[in-house]
């Protein structure tokens, strides 16, 4: 897991258009959703099993003394534990993914379908002509 994110998604831009183009995905949301999908995965399961692994053991054999069967003690003991990691994991992630602005840059060319950050690039582009336009009348000559 923590080879996958050695490799940078520049080097994997290519390859993932291809196969996004190859199943028909370009200009849909799944696209975005697989590759969001493929890099985040590893790196939340690494921030997870860092936390899982700060539990005491001790908690699920307590659990298994007093009859719990091993759903049950992941059910009642150690999802109600977790909750405050899985928030925060989740909340990386979509921030991670909110910020990301390659995938969406070229995987998607429809501007109906068009995510923010891709979106954002053409009010910057067009910033420079606004402000122009708007001190062009500003000047007493």
């Amino acid at each position: 897991m923590l080879l996958s994110q050695m490799v940078p998604g520049v080097l994997l831009i290519i390859p993932l258009y291809l196969l996004m183009k190859n199943y028909h995905l370009l200009d849909t949301y799944y696209s975005m959703i697989l590759a969001y999908t493929t890099f985040m995965v590893p790196l939340c399961t690494f921030m997870l099993k860092g936390y899982f692994d700060t539990l005491p053991y001790e908690m699920e054999e307590w659990a298994e003394i007093d009859g719990c069967s091993r759903v049950g003690i992941l059910f009642r003991i150690i999802l109600p534990v977790s909750i405050p990691s899985l928030i925060a994991t989740a909340l990386f992630a979509f921030v991670n993914a909110w910020n990301e602005f390659m995938f969406g840059f070229v995987f998607i060319n429809d501007e109906a379908h068009r995510t923010l950050t891709p979106g954002i690039t053409l009010f910057v582009f067009m910033q420079r002509f606004l402000i122009d336009g708007m001190t062009a009348g500003a000047v007493k000559g």
